[in-house]
């Protein structure tokens, strides 16, 4: 019979690496979009947010997304979601923040 905590952390040790691989893809947005990259940015965005999100689903489906020992995976994904929707809302950076 399988233990539970095994199942938990197989499952974190799986949220850890999407978690780290959307924040490169994140920092991969921020110098695209500061270059003036555009397929690059849309194309980072689109799957860090798609990481973030599909995070964010296994942690509710498994009932783990408010519990104390899941706040820091449930956080982080909001919070990589969250920046990258306030960059593109400020349109920062930029070559031109003013346009």
């Amino acid at each position: 019979m399988a233990n539970p905590n095994n199942r938990y952390k197989k499952m974190e040790r799986i949220i850890t690496v999407a978690l780290v691989t959307a924040a490169i893809l994140f920092i991969i947005f921020l110098f695209s979009s500061g270059f003036g990259a555009i397929w690059p940015e849309i194309l980072s965005a689109l799957i860090a947010i798609a990481i973030c999100g599909s995070c964010l689903w296994v942690l509710y489906q498994s009932q783990e997304l408010l519990k104390e020992r899941s706040l820091w995976m449930s956080l982080s994904a909001a919070a990589i979601i969250i920046c990258i929707i306030a960059s593109l809302l400020l349109n920062y950076p930029s070559p031109n923040p003013f346009k």
